[in-house]
């Protein structure tokens, strides 16, 4: 049962199955990957669809009227777990990159379920951290404040520097998961370069009641690949 007005869900599902007919060997065949932001606020998300390869597309999710609506696609790299939606769920800020070209990665604000930037930014590679809205209205961005020439912030949003917190997170929508009330249970949420991780437990009470929600990352050992 989903929890009425649920402060955020986030969940990743990647489903593969066995296809006995394909052939006497048999075949595996890989599903698309799913990543779903709630907004805060408001009874609406927005699902990225990934696969196949590194084709993207985002979907809009009416969770009143339960109706799905098939938005933009993008063919590059969308890091899902950098995206952040306002609280009423009418603005999204996301890091996407291409690799190429003068500007090989960047953070914009858009309209979901469309990636047209309103105003964006150059990213530093691929280590740009999540960007999180404050309000409907303020966006702390991993980034300096001025926008990418050509593009002007719009009067409507006020756009700050989000501090640096000094390390990377095993998680990179971590301070997303500490806004929205999770807690970490068990484990170290800082990745540590060249250390094996430990798995890693968060937790979130739901409506402040004895009901509690639990999201696990596994360990990882530096032999795997």
């Amino acid at each position: 049962m989903r929890a009425r007005n649920p402060a955020r869900a986030v969940f990743t599902a990647i489903p593969r199955r066995y296809n006995p007919g394909a052939s006497s060997v048999g075949s595996i065949i890989t599903m698309p990957s799913l990543y779903c932001l709630l907004a805060r606020d408001a009874e609406t998300g927005v699902i990225f669809r990934r696969g196949p390869s590194t084709q993207t597309l985002l979907i809009h999710w009416n969770l009143t009227t339960k109706r799905f609506t098939p938005g933009q696609w993008f063919k590059g790299r969308i890091y899902e777990r950098r995206t952040d939606l306002s609280p009423d769920g009418t603005r999204m800020v996301y890091f996407a990159a291409k690799h190429r070209d003068t500007m090989p990665s960047w953070i914009a604000v858009s309209r979901p379920p469309y990636l047209t930037a309103h105003v964006l930014w150059p990213g530093s590679g691929t280590w740009n951290r999540i960007s999180l809205f404050e309000t409907n209205d303020r966006l702390a961005i991993d980034a300096h404040v001025t926008p990418a020439e050509g593009f002007v912030i719009p009067h409507s949003l006020q756009v700050i520097e989000k501090p640096s917190p000094g390390h990377y997170f095993k998680l990179d929508n971590h301070e997303q998961l500490v806004r929205d009330g999770w807690t970490v249970s068990s484990g170290d949420p800082v990745y540590h370069p060249r250390v094996e991780m430990a798995a890693l437990d968060y937790r979130k009470a739901v409506d402040g009641g004895p009901v509690a929600l639990f999201m696990s990352k596994p360990p990882y050992s530096l032999h795997q690949r």
